[in-house]
């Protein structure tokens, strides 16, 4: 089954109707919409945008064609039989981008957040369990953009020792000594590895970190973390994720 979306090949031996020595086999492209048959009632024909690489190889006098006919160049109409997928879209991570979107779009809508953490677990009960956590760390796996600069999010669970240290308790030169050993709010880490075979331990994403400023290497719990540019997709993702843990 074809589907939007979906990176299609002309198959050998396809070529223009009445235009045979315009030759489209093997030229590339995506499905970008389902066409109404003018022949036959209930059948569709497939329209095709044309990938860069068959665009920039394309004879000059099918182009000029084209344009003489003032037909759109970029893109073909054709019947089923005549494609062939290449690459087919995954319509449930369609789906989950999409979702995502939505919460980029509006962050403080808790309804965006709780679709979008359904789309990614693939349940409707919203429950924290291993293998539900497992699910969404393969979408964090798959979706997460490079550089993912995190910073703590407050003085708990990895940052819990700073706690006394913002109410005034003890002194800076032992606050600036204990920052060499444990992780600190005002660090910023680069991910290095998630511990997928640690899940079950914590019930949440142990990752091993790098601190950029000492290249130190620490264990944290991703729920405690955030990326530090709001605006990123990766910050959508994963402050999402610790709102599920936090709250489920």
């Amino acid at each position: 089954m074809l589907f939007k979306g979906d990176i299609v090949r002309v198959k050998t031996g396809i070529s223009i109707p009445d235009l045979e020595a315009f030759d489209l086999s093997g030229w590339q492209g995506k499905i970008i919409a389902f066409v109404e048959s003018e022949e036959v009632k209930g059948e569709y024909n497939i329209e095709v945008k044309w990938d860069e690489h068959t665009l920039k190889n394309m004879p000059q006098a099918y182009i000029q064609l084209n344009i003489d006919e003032e037909y759109d160049v970029e893109t073909f109409i054709f019947d089923k039989e005549d494609i062939e997928i290449i690459k087919q879209v995954d319509t449930k991570l369609e789906e989950k981008l999409k979702a995502l979107s939505k919460v980029q779009a509006n962050p403080s809508s808790f309804e965006n957040v709780e679709t979008f953490i359904k789309k990614v677990i693939e349940a409707k009960d919203l429950k924290v369990t291993t293998i539900k956590i497992k699910t969404f760390l393969e979408f964090i796996k798959s979706e997460l953009e490079e550089p993912c600069v995190l910073a703590g999010i407050e003085s708990m669970g990895d940052f819990g020792w700073e706690e006394r240290f913002q109410f005034g308790y003890g002194s800076k030169t032992q606050h600036r000594e204990l920052r060499k050993k444990y992780p600190s709010l005002d660090d910023e880490f680069e991910i290095i590895e998630f511990l997928e075979d640690e899940i079950e331990d914590y019930m949440t994403i142990p990752i091993k970190v790098k601190r950029i400023s000492d290249n130190k290497i620490f264990t944290l719990k991703l729920d405690g973390l955030k990326p530090i540019d709001d605006d990123s997709k990766n910050y959508a993702i994963i402050d999402s994720f610790v709102t599920w843990i936090v709250n489920y």
